[in-house]
């Protein structure tokens, strides 16, 4: 009779033919690196290291991942071990943050593992979403290069969305600017979208963390003061000059109308192709408004003469161009006749 064997305790790790756990194969080891790096993998730090941005982490941030992960990785002993083998196939390696400031980083020589050690991301992730976003790049750079053959509703569009995107960031500049000088008037440091400006970070990182709060040192009461008297000037200034005021809401209210209608910036290229071959003939006013070198005014016969000069100054050119170069034949002729009469006389 066959034996019949025990299901497996679903506590049991599971291991390969080879005696090893899922986790110490290539396969299991690039399956948890991708998990680390997904949403909810291993909290990382943006910092530099040799010029190069990168990402980091602790490592008893890694060892303690790994025990609530489902990874069947269920003591330090296995995850210290793991985290080797990540450095072994060069998934990470160790670094030491600068003593002179804590964002630059320099890879260390022993390669070893310490649970309160720093380790940098060498490993990328998937490229399919690189791979995406580079070919959407390349697709955005040939459509831009091809803005001149644009239906003319599609520029309009484009225009319309730049100068919103230009006003609505012009406007949280300004805003953020006007809380914080309210608020350091009081003696705290609050600034909203603290990283908005921050090269250092990427797109999504500017927007977070949303706002920050502190305390000033102490020493900043005449600048303050200042800053609080110039506000109260300011509320004095709107109201006991409305009409300024309005004027100046007036002008921004057009400004903004001119930006969008597109007059601060005339589009003038259609207009001078469709005119290259046409000739330019200038007006009566025009001509008699002609000023000499000396800033003169010109009378008629001035004028006549001037406008003949200017009109056909390349025939006359030309025309002096051909009488020198007959001259030059005539003369060269001349000389090769009396060098021949020389020569019939000796």
């Amino acid at each position: 009779m066959a034996e019949v064997k025990a299901p497996a305790s679903p506590t049991e790790k599971s291991k390969d033919s080879k005696g090893m756990n899922d986790w110490e194969t290539q396969e299991g080891i690039k399956k948890i690196a991708d998990a680390m790096r997904g949403n909810n993998g291993v909290k990382i730090r943006q910092g530099i290291e040799l010029g190069k941005r990168i990402e980091y982490f602790k490592g008893q941030k890694l060892i303690d991942w790994l025990i609530e992960s489902d990874f069947d990785i269920d003591d330090e002993k296995d995850a210290i071990k793991f985290g080797r083998l990540m450095i072994r196939h060069q998934y990470i390696h160790r670094s030491d943050k600068s003593p002179e400031n804590k964002k630059l980083l320099r890879p260390t020589k022993a390669q070893d593992w310490d649970n309160k050690g720093y380790y940098t991301w060498m490993y990328e992730g998937s490229k399919t979403f690189s791979h995406l976003m580079t070919g959407a790049l390349i697709v955005v750079f040939l459509a831009c290069t091809c803005f001149p053959i644009w239906p003319k509703w599609m520029k309009v569009a484009i225009w319309y969305c730049s100068v919103t995107l230009l006003i609505i960031f012009f406007l949280i500049s300004v805003v953020r600017l006007i809380i914080f000088l309210i608020f350091w008037i009081f003696g705290v440091e609050f600034w909203v979208l603290p990283r908005l400006y921050d090269e250092s970070i990427t797109f999504a990182q500017s927007f977070v963390p949303l706002y920050t709060y502190e305390k000033l040192e102490e020493g900043q009461e005449l600048y303050r003061l200042g800053l609080l008297a110039m506000t109260g000037f300011f509320v004095y200034w709107v109201a006991s000059q409305p009409t300024e005021f309005d004027d100046f809401l007036l002008a921004s209210r057009k400004f903004t109308d001119d930006l969008y209608s597109g007059n601060l910036l005339p589009d003038r290229a259609q207009s001078e192709k469709d005119d290259i071959d046409k000739v330019v003939i200038p007006d009566l006013d025009s001509l008699m408004n002609e000023q000499d070198e000396n800033g003169n005014a010109l009378d008629g016969d001035d004028v006549v003469d001037k406008f003949m000069e200017d009109k056909f100054a390349d025939e006359f050119a030309e025309d002096e161009d051909d009488e020198m170069d007959k001259r030059a034949d005539a003369e060269e002729a001349g000389e090769t006749d009396d060098a021949d009469e020389e020569k019939k006389e000796l």
